[in-house]
């Protein structure tokens, strides 16, 4: 576990920046082409690190709000909300112990109000306020793949 990851969330932040943080201190940056309904394409553009990341962006932390969550008796708790931005949302999986193992986040998907875990028990399904909707693997966040969600 990375001390200033785990610092971080422990305090509800996490770099603001289309990225996947990692608890190990790892981060992918992601980037988001977006359509009238969302996101249409996600793609990963850059690894980094967390201490990278903050040495060229000095404070760039996000304050994060969980809005919806969902035990994962195997894995830990799985974790949906938004950012100190309106547009701000974010998805996170934490270890049993409150430990962060992953956080997409996102400056424009705007916040995550549903989340659900697939019946395969291996798929994530987040719904944003704007009624796209974010799908990827629990192992692998970063193959993410969104639609409109029409209800």
């Amino acid at each position: 576990m990375h001390k200033g990851v785990s610092g971080a969330w422990k305090a509800g932040r996490i770099p603001i920046a289309d990225a996947i943080t990692f608890g190990d201190g790892r981060m992918l940056l992601l980037e988001l082409i977006t359509q009238e309904n969302g996101p249409d394409q996600i793609r990963s553009v850059e690894e980094t690190t967390f201490d990278a990341f903050l040495a060229r962006n000095p404070g760039w932390l996000a304050d994060v709000t969980p809005v919806v969550e969902i035990d994962i008796p195997s894995r830990g708790i799985l974790q949906a909300g938004e950012g100190s931005q309106g547009a701000d949302g974010f998805i996170a999986l934490a270890d049993k112990d409150g430990e962060l193992v992953y956080c997409v986040f996102c400056t424009s998907s705007n916040p995550f109000r549903a989340l659900a875990i697939g019946e395969d028990g291996a798929t994530v399904r987040a719904v944003t306020t704007a009624d796209v909707e974010w799908s990827f693997h629990i192992d692998s966040p970063w193959f993410i793949t969104t639609r409109f969600d029409k209800g």
